[in-house]
């Protein structure tokens, strides 16, 4: 760990993890206006969904993932912050996201599925691919995390620190196991209709049977959640206990859990 936390002596190898992080933002939020109208104007469907759907989700859930990574980057250490290995992982992890997203969107002006789909030998390989570039993004924000738990608290942000830290390692830990046991199946589906038609409007997760997808959702935005706890609890002066971050991340990922069960049992998280 003492390479990985030495600041590179040339200001031209030097990684900016918060530029780099900002990068990914507006490289995910720069085709939306252009995804959302296709979205609403094409009427070409995959299993009931607009074919837009999905690049859509992905390039607001991603932005908003790195978005997060960029607004906590200065409560690192001043080493983390110039670390190659903060650095390096955030570079991956940016440039995996433009690629995942750049496949989704092609297959979806394909009118082709991107996930769950074995028509080709070459989807099947592109759809292994971009389960390899998911595993490097989750990585890179455990490490983020670990860099956070690591580095000092920043005055009045203890549990934010906290709750960011658990919040990306836990959360990565609990994205690559639910997303593993997803990406093994035919289908995000589980029971009832193979389809999204009759899904929630926008997030179109199956209202009449399972969907695994949830708890992917709920996983996956902990690195939302827990910092988003963790800075109310400093709000409301609640900083000097040292486990309440610790018993808002059990609660939160047995909710998880709860949830997991949930979607395996067949049972929709909404039924309509």
């Amino acid at each position: 760990m003492t390479l990985a936390l030495t600041p590179s002596r040339s200001t031209h190898v030097r990684l900016d993890a918060r530029g780099t992080a900002l990068t990914g933002v507006a490289a995910m939020l720069a085709p939306l206006p252009a995804t959302t109208i296709a979205y609403l104007t094409d009427p070409r469907t995959i299993n009931g969904a607009s074919v837009w759907a999905k690049p859509m989700h992905f390039e607001l859930s991603i932005a908003i993932h790195l978005g997060t990574l960029a607004l906590l980057v200065p409560f690192l250490s001043q080493a983390w912050q110039r670390s190659r290995l903060i650095g390096w992982s955030m570079q991956v992890a940016v440039l995996s996201a433009i690629l995942e997203i750049t496949y989704i969107s092609l297959q979806a002006a394909r009118g082709h599925a991107s996930h769950f789909n074995t028509e080709t030998g070459l989807e099947i390989a592109m759809y292994a691919l971009m389960g390899v570039g998911a595993t490097l993004i989750v990585s890179g924000s455990a490490i983020f995390g670990y860099g956070l738990w690591r580095s000092p608290v920043v005055p009045r942000s203890e549990q934010l620190k906290r709750g960011a830290a658990l919040g990306l390692m836990l959360g990565s830990a609990a994205t690559l196991l639910v997303a593993g046991y997803l990406s093994q199946q035919h289908g995000h589906w589980v029971g009832g209709p193979q389809t999204d038609a009759y899904g929630l409007p926008f997030l179109g997760w199956a209202t009449r049977g399972g969907d695994l997808r949830v708890p992917h959702f709920f996983a996956t935005h902990a690195m939302q959640a827990l910092p988003s706890i963790g800075w109310l609890a400093d709000r409301l002066g609640l900083g000097r206990s040292g486990w309440l971050m610790v018993a808002a991340s059990g609660a939160y990922f047995s909710g998880v859990l709860a949830l997991f069960g949930e979607a395996l049992l067949g049972m929709p998280f909404i039924s309509v």
